[in-house]
């Protein structure tokens, strides 16, 4: 379903507003989280870890 299809009632409008919050709401958290730890320099270029876990960029 795409926003220019006929069958875009009301049902399916609301659920595409809580998907479009929830996005938001992952978005800012995650934006907190950065923010924080560039605070603390935590934060390198080249790699990060995620459950300590090494990943490079």
């Amino acid at each position: 379903m795409d926003l220019e299809s006929a069958d875009l009632g009301q049902s399916n409008f609301i659920w595409l507003c809580e998907c479009l919050i929830v996005i938001d709401i992952a978005r800012r958290f995650f934006d907190e989280v950065v923010s924080l730890v560039r605070r603390d320099s935590l934060l390198f270029s080249d790699h990060f870890t995620a459950d300590g876990t090494l990943i490079e960029t």
